[in-house]
């Protein structure tokens, strides 16, 4: 996925992210388009996860 634009929609006058990317359909790419809000593809941290090592004597 790649971002085209970033900015107000015409229609809400809210903040947008236009995107595009390609799905494979049957033996074809086809291009898709589509505008998301920008909290929809903003990015997560994973949980930071700890180790444990257990040594026996």
């Amino acid at each position: 996925m790649t971002v085209e634009q970033v900015g107000k929609t015409s229609m809400t006058d809210e903040d947008g992210v236009w995107c595009v990317w390609f799905e494979k359909i049957g033996n074809k790419q086809v291009v898709q388009r589509e505008t998301f809000p920008p909290v929809a593809l903003k990015k997560y941290e994973r949980p930071a996860t700890g180790s444990i090592a257990v040594h026996r004597a």
